[in-house]
């Protein structure tokens, strides 16, 4: 396995390493749909996250199982983006305006255009307002932020 230093931009809130987000140690999107209700048509996990009754079922039903999820994701996209920063054995968090993350790889340059970092009141009051709503506390203004993932 081999270790990467990736670059790294997006518009949001950084947030200290010892803070604690209503999704815990779910994936945001997880959290999300547990938030909205979300139950897909067909159930193929026990609670524990198991295949029902011990085994994977066929493809057919995962292909329809995901693509229900996938269509209820795009019809109720969560409000921010997670990107995480510094390095996967000491993650932090930045809480991002989606789609302003972007990422650069070692040793693949990307480019940026730059009239595209923009950034609408409309989507800075989203981000601040899910922040109220899950009362996450607000670290200061959002902002545009360079940073570094290792790992």
């Amino acid at each position: 396995m081999s270790i990467s230093s990736d670059g790294q931009i997006c518009y949001g809130l950084s947030f200290d390493e010892d803070t604690e987000f209503p999704w815990g140690e779910q994936e945001v999107d997880e959290w999300w749909r547990e938030e909205h209700n979300f139950v897909p048509s067909t159930k193929i996990y026990d609670a524990e996250g198991q295949y029902i009754g011990g085994e994977r079922p066929s493809k057919e039903v995962m292909e329809a199982y995901y693509a229900e999820q996938r269509a209820w994701d795009a019809a109720h996209p969560v409000p921010v983006e997670r990107v995480l920063h510094c390095s996967y054995d000491y993650p932090m968090v930045i809480l991002a305006v989606p789609g302003t993350f972007k990422n650069a790889s070692r040793g693949y340059p990307e480019a940026i255009d730059q009239f595209a970092l923009t950034i609408t009141d409309a989507q800075r009051e989203a981000l601040l307002s899910f922040c109220r709503e899950y009362e996450i506390e607000i670290p200061g203004e959002p902002k545009w932020w360079l940073s570094s993932m290792y790992g």
